[in-house]
């Protein structure tokens, strides 16, 4: 933006009449909405001006001041460390580099302007979750301590939950001197902070028995004061048919305000001499105080009697297409006596969703016809206690009618509630009851079904795909085969990046290669074209013959079955929105300042999530040009971020405490290596496993080094994807390869031959490691996932399949805080969870997203909740776990 400095409003105005604008007004009319600056100002006249008691608050405003990054020396705005600041900066005199000159500013017109901003002291914000910690102090008590020494101990606990428990926001937490810490014995103290998930880091810091300050060590944290709210629903259904009846009906209604309880108590008694009396009342009483709720119920009630003495059917029945033909034949002879089955099934389903209106509707019918006395006696009690004091007043009232009289009384009540829901959770309960008297039944079934299915243009596919093979003889290219093999259309967008990356691993040929070798060459060629087709190329032969023979005899059989299931799956948000375009970040990486990183794959600039306030920044890292850069990272010991090289050279280093980044340090990495993530090893270094080429990349963040050389040789075209890390080993996922691919980051050695036999073309890419400590490998092209144990050395590829055949299904997995492992969506349109605990799979529940959506890459933050790092899609997926 193009700034006009060292002009004041005043002067601005003069030189616009000046210079032929005319009048004044026009003037005016000619800067309304401009940003105008005064003269820089040195850091003492700008402290002198806002005058700022500690942190301040910065908001848009028509006048104040505008800051300007990247000088040598100014201001710098750190985050505020004080409790209940976090939207405040923390305005310091800087020198050095990294700082900000400061201008006054005021807009044209008066109107606010994003970039001219208001100083004023930053209002803390209370909070109201409280936490109680426990210490163990060796030489003072705090029961002993001045309120000077208690502000010393709170400066020293805020230092400690940034140094020892590396908490990025320490904003979150109060405590910061003797007002916000309330001493309850010699060694408890207790605090507020934002929420109850803030106290988790707390107490695995506390476990850790590093969480040490002013000579006192932090023994246990607990979140105290817990609220509760609950709801009830009750309906009574009662039917007396009787000469004489007596019915007592007590209610009691209960309100506290503060201190004081205001109790009555109605009591009716009735005595009736009735002929005949039915009573139906139904009352449904709901109180909501909950966040979800859409409710679906479905109730099917069948009850079948059925007498049969002797029953003989023979059914024959053929149907012949051009691609099916069934014959089934069925004969059944039964002798059945008396059968009665009732059958009674109730689901409800509450389905989250983004504000939901429900309403509840309570009918109340009673008709009563009554004969002879009636006795009503009425007695009222009220209780009234004020500070402790009581009063009571006692109220009788009796009537005596004889009389006959026929009541009808409804009652209608509707009940709006509007909510907002997260989570889904499916009630259904089945009640059976079986009576059946059968002797003597068989049944003989045999079924052949035969299937064939051609698409319309395999014979092409086949033709086309060999006949390129004589484009490449005589080009000598694999640029003409390719070109060849698309023009024949079986390829989607998806599967001509898979092509290529196929391609590329296919050995070379030359005038001096032997006839094996040629014939190897053109073998790899056909089976890349054919592996990743995806459109019209395939062939389905199916031939199944069923033959079922069944003799049973049974007498007198009662089966009752109730069955309750109760499931909450997680759901999702989708509220973070990114511009278009396909291939745009790549993997993502969690700072301790709560933000991601995402990577740039063809984007020019890195993607920041703010995950503390939901927000996205794609502006402030940017000029990295270049497409296929970086595929994942991680973040380092030292706190640097380092990204993964694809096809870039360079390995890019990313610094959280400044947002800046730099990609000429290590900046001669093999392009054609294409490493798709790194781990941290126990040994400090970062590990990447080899994608295209075959060379293990090892990062040292102690000296901002890369080695391709120690552990090379590896074989080359997209065997293996991503690594993921167990103790000193890292696994490679097979990609393209009949191996898992080990390295031992102790030894710096590769092993590809202990967990062998998993080929699939494409099969898995991403995993991650379950709470029952295998990895799971998460199915790119596969059909079921691979669960590896790092102990054993051994793969199960049987006991999550059934995934289907479609290519490009998920990317990357990680473990929710559920013990689930989730598998973010590339095409597959619904993320997979795979729940250890119960052996079972979902691809269903989290879902149904636009096509063209796909993800590369997530992370899991404090709180549970899973990041998707936005690969084509247009929006950041948020997963609840």
């Amino acid at each position: 933006m193009t700034q006009t400095r060292v002009v004041a409003p005043a002067l601005a105005l003069l030189l616009l009449v000046i210079t032929g604008h005319g009048h004044i007004a026009q003037a005016q009319e000619e800067l309304e909405g401009q940003l105008l600056l005064g003269m820089v100002l040195d850091p003492q006249e700008f402290f002198d001006l806002v005058n700022l008691d500690s942190c301040a608050s910065l908001t848009p405003a028509s006048s104040g001041f505008y800051f300007e990054s990247g000088q040598t020396t100014g201001i710098s705005m750190p985050r505020c460390t004080l409790g209940g600041t976090c939207l405040c900066r923390d305005l310091q005199e800087c020198s050095g580099g990294g700082c900000m000159a400061v201008y006054p500013c005021t807009v044209g017109g008066g109107v606010v302007h994003e970039e001219c901003l208001a100083v004023t002291n930053c209002t803390q914000q209370p909070f109201d979750t409280t936490i109680q910690v426990d210490v163990e102090c060796n030489r003072q008590n705090l029961t002993d301590r001045s309120s000077t020494e208690l502000d010393e101990f709170g400066a020293k606990w805020k230092a400690a939950l940034a140094e020892d428990c590396n908490i990025g926001r320490v904003c979150r937490y109060f405590g910061d001197d003797s007002s916000s810490i309330t001493v309850q014995d010699y060694n408890t103290f207790t605090t507020t902070i934002l929420n109850a998930a803030q106290a988790s880091p707390l107490q695995t810091c506390a476990a850790g028995g590093d969480f040490r300050f002013n000579r006192c060590t932090v023994v246990s944290v607990e979140v105290v004061g817990d609220s509760t709210s609950s709801a009830t629903t009750t309906t009574t259904t009662t039917t007396t048919t009787t000469v004489t009846s007596t019915t007592t009906t007590t209610t009691m209604s209960t309100t506290t305000v503060v201190s004081t309880v205001f109790t009555t108590t109605t009591t009716t008694s009735t005595t009736t001499t009735t002929t005949t009396t039915t009573t139906t009342t139904t009352t449904t009483t709901t109180t909501t105080t909950t966040t979800t709720t859409t409710t679906t119920t479905t109730t099917t009630t069948t009850t079948t009697t059925t007498t049969t003495t002797t029953t003989t059917t023979t059914t024959t029945t053929t149907t012949t297409t051009t691609t099916t033909t069934t014959t089934t034949t069925t004969t059944t002879t039964t002798t059945t006596t008396t059968t009665t089955t009732t059958t009674t099934t109730t689901t409800t389903t509450t389905t989250t969703t983004t504000t939901t209106t429900t309403t509840t509707t309570t009918t109340t019918t009673t008709t009563t016809t009554t004969t002879t006395t009636t006795t009503t006696t009425t007695t009222t009690t009220t209780t009234t206690t004020v500070l402790h004091h009581s009063s009571t007043t006692t109220t009788t009232t009796t009537t005596t009618t004889t009389t006959t009289t026929t009541t009808t009384t409804t009652t209608t009540t509707t009940t709006t509630t509007t909510t907002t829901t997260t989570t889904t959770t499916t009630t259904t309960t089945t009640t059976t009851t079986t009576t059946t008297t059968t002797t003597t039944t068989t049944t003989t079934t045999t079924t052949t079904t035969t299937t064939t299915t051609t698409q319309p243009d395999s014979t092409s596919c086949f033709d086309a795909f060999y006949s390129c093979q004589g484009q490449d003889l005589f080009a000598q290219s694999l640029e003409s085969y390719a070109t060849c093999v698309l023009a024949a259309g079986h390829h989607s967008n998806p599967a001509i990046v898979s092509l290529a990356l196929c391609l590329v691993g296919c050995d070379g040929i030359t005038d001096e290669s032997t006839l094996p070798q040629v014939r190897q060459y053109y073998f790899c060629l056909t089976s890349c074209a054919f592996s990743t087709a995806d459109l019209d190329c395939s062939e389905t032969l199916t031939s199944t013959t069923t033959t079922t023979t069944t003799i049973t005899t049974t007498t007198t059989m009662t089966t009752t079955t109730t069955t309750t299931t109760t499931t909450t799956t997680p759901m999702f948000e989708t509220s973070l929105s990114v511009q278009p375009g396909l291939l745009k970040w790549s993997g993502g990486v969690l700072a301790g300042n709560d933000i991601i990183y995402c990577l740039p794959f063809n984007a020019e600039s890195i993607l920041l999530i703010d995950t503390a306030t939901d927000t996205i920044d794609n502006t402030t890292m940017t000029g990295l040009t270049g497409s296929g850069k970086w595929t994942g990272g991680v973040l380092a010991s030292n706190g640097l971020i380092y990204g993964a090289p694809f096809y870039d050279t360079a390995v890019l280093i990313i610094d959280p405490d400044t947002n800046t980044y730099d990609r000429t340090t290590m900046n001669s990495v093999d392009v054609y290596n294409a490493y798709l993530n790194l781990v941290e090893a126990p040994n400090g270094l970062l590990y990447g496993v080899p994608g295209i080429g075959g060379d293990v990349l090892i990062v040292d963040p102690s000296t901002n080094t890369a080695d391709t050389v120690t552990i090379s040789g590896l074989a080359s075209g997209f065997p293996w994807s991503q690594g993921v890390l167990v103790g000193d080993l890292v696994f490679g996922m097979p990609l393209n390869s009949d191996a898992v691919l080990v390295i031992n980051t102790t030894a710096n050695t590769a092993d590809t031959t202990s967990i062998a036999g998993v080929r699939v073309n494409g099969g898995w890419h991403g995993g991650a490691v379950g709470a029952d400590g295998n990895v799971y490998a998460i199915p790119y092209n596969a059909d079921h996932a691979l669960v590896i144990d790092p102990v054993a050395l051994t793969a199960d590829t049987t006991s999550y399949a059934g995934l289907g055949s479609a290519k490009s299904k998920w990317s990357v997995g990680v473990l929710g805080d559920d013990d689930k492992v989730y598998g973010i969506p590339a095409e597959a349109g619904a993320v997979l969870v795979i729940d250890p605990v119960t052996g079972s799979v979902d691809t269903t529940t989290i879902g149904s997203f636009p096509a063209g959506a796909s993800w590369y890459g997530a992370v899991k933050v404090a709180n549970g909740d899973i990041y998707c790092i936005p690969d084509s899609a247009d929006f950041v997926l948020v997963i609840h776990t």
